[in-house]
């Protein structure tokens, strides 16, 4: 969702386990101040949205707003368990 190579921001398969994560060299989640579609979307006055399996931020918490999403639903499956994060509704004018 960058237009970039994953490794070009140290990530180099989908960001999971924690513990993983630093034994393979890569970050703990994808940097927001990145160039990110959905936001120059957004910002061209689209409505953004993802829904589905979200790979991009291993932070407890993290949500997928803070990458210029309006609405999303995301899983993360990324230790016991499956974990689901959703947004508000899509914006309406």
């Amino acid at each position: 969702m960058t237009g970039h190579y994953p490794a070009r921001h140290r990530i180099h398969t989908a960001i999971g386990e924690k513990g993983r994560l630093q034994e393979r060299g890569m970050a703990k989640w994808l940097d927001p101040a990145v160039a990110f579609v959905p936001r120059l979307l957004k910002q061209a006055g689209y409505v953004t949205a993802h829904f589905g399996k979200w790979h991009l931020d291993a932070r407890e918490g993290a949500a997928a707003g803070v990458y210029g999403l309006d609405s999303y639903r995301t899983v993360n499956d990324n230790g016991p368990g499956w974990s689901f994060t959703t947004s508000r509704a899509i914006p309406r004018d």
